[in-house]
């Protein structure tokens, strides 16, 4: 049984740097491994561009709906993998990155597994941006209340863990925040964060991230409110104050990094 299933959603906005992604993958020192590309919602163009692939370890499918959720999600169902690492279509794995994830569920009780990251730009030229996430269940669990710990395209998770969650159910930039606030009220499931950086995680004009700040921002401060209501805290009305200013602060981090301007 192959151990590993990546999925690597594409759409005809994301496809500049798809070659550089699926190369990242391809050649992982750890062999043992699927990669799904999901085209969804893609141009002829690019379907047939992906269809150039001939790799063994290589399946292609091609969706007429748009959605990131639903993408993921009909990865996950035609996965055989036991751990299903997610990619996205701009970023680059770390050679290693594979190898290193798999040997940490081999050595740990670890459900949900998400790496520290290096930012990129556009040309693939390192940024001075870093993030410190945190590494240890305990403390992802206190952050997670208040934004979110785990880079998603670093995620490697357990697909027994995803299927018991029901999977992904929002979309529109918060859909990976969104999974992590269910499975954090599942007290036997164990996060992680590895130390070292196992994805270069680009940052450019056209990514999504940018795009929909304010939309996904909108979407994570409506969570923030829903996980209140239904089961209210201190730590959780806090943390709806802090959604109202992530928005400025990562359109003010993208015209930093981007040196152009980017309209709020």
């Amino acid at each position: 049984m192959t151990k590993v299933s990546c999925i690597l959603p594409v759409n005809k906005a994301d496809h500049s740097y798809l070659d550089q992604a699926i190369k990242s993958i391809l050649t992982q020192t750890y062999q043992d491994f699927e990669l799904l590309i999901i085209a969804n919602n893609c141009n002829d163009a690019l379907w047939k561009h992906i269809s150039q692939y001939n790799d063994s370890r290589i399946k292609k499918f091609r969706l007429e709906l748009g959605q990131l959720s639903f993408a993921i999600n009909f990865g996950i169902e035609n996965a055989k993998g036991q751990l299903i690492a997610r990619m996205d279509a701009d970023d680059i794995s770390h050679p290693e990155r594979f190898k290193k994830q798999v040997d940490f569920f081999s050595n740990n009780n670890v459900d949900i597994l998400g790496t520290q990251i290096k930012g990129i730009d556009h040309q693939g030229n390192e940024l001075n941006f870093t993030r410190n996430l945190p590494a240890d269940n305990t403390s992802i669990r206190k952050k997670l209340v208040f934004t979110n710990p785990l880079i998603h395209p670093s995620i490697m998770i357990k697909k027994s863990t995803l299927i018991r969650l029901g999977g992904y159910q929002k979309g529109n930039g918060c859909e990976d925040y969104e999974l992590w606030l269910r499975a954090v009220k599942d007290k036997t499931i164990i996060f992680s964060n590895i130390l070292e950086k196992l994805l270069f995680y680009r940052v450019h004009s056209n990514q999504m991230t940018f795009k929909s700040a304010k939309n996904s921002n909108l979407l994570e401060l409506n969570l923030k409110i829903s996980e209140f209501l239904s089961s209210p805290s201190l730590a959780k009305f806090l943390s709806i104050f802090v959604s109202f200013n992530y928005s400025k602060k990562l359109i003010l981090m993208a015209k930093r990094m981007l040196g152009k301007s980017v309209k709020s």
